[in-house]
């Protein structure tokens, strides 16, 4: 059984290990297994974010969109969620609203 004892700085310890970086690794592995609902959305409509024709499920813009990118931003766009796709998203979205 795990003895809980106060550290110095007067936070509690299970087993050793401080339960507030215990919790902070949890909430960090969290943030990044999840990515932001918004962009979610988006991706999971069939809706093109960028000028709303219609898409295909599960991408990220509709095919005339998709082919307006450079080839740099096209291959971001195939990044995991969590892993740069929501950046690249980003980044995307604002050169085809903006160009």
């Amino acid at each position: 059984m795990a003895s809980n004892k106060v550290s110095p700085s007067g936070k509690s310890e299970v087993g050793g290990v401080d339960k507030e970086v215990s919790n902070a690794g949890e909430r960090l592995a969290d943030e990044q297994a999840a990515p932001p609902a918004s962009i979610l959305q988006v991706f999971i409509s069939n809706v093109c974010p960028a000028c709303s024709k219609p898409k295909k499920l599960n991408t990220a813009f509709c095919k005339a969109c998709y082919f307006g990118l450079s080839r740099q931003m096209k291959s971001a766009l195939w990044n995991r969620f969590g892993e740069g796709f929501e950046e690249a998203y980003t980044a995307a979205l604002s050169f085809l609203r903006c160009g």
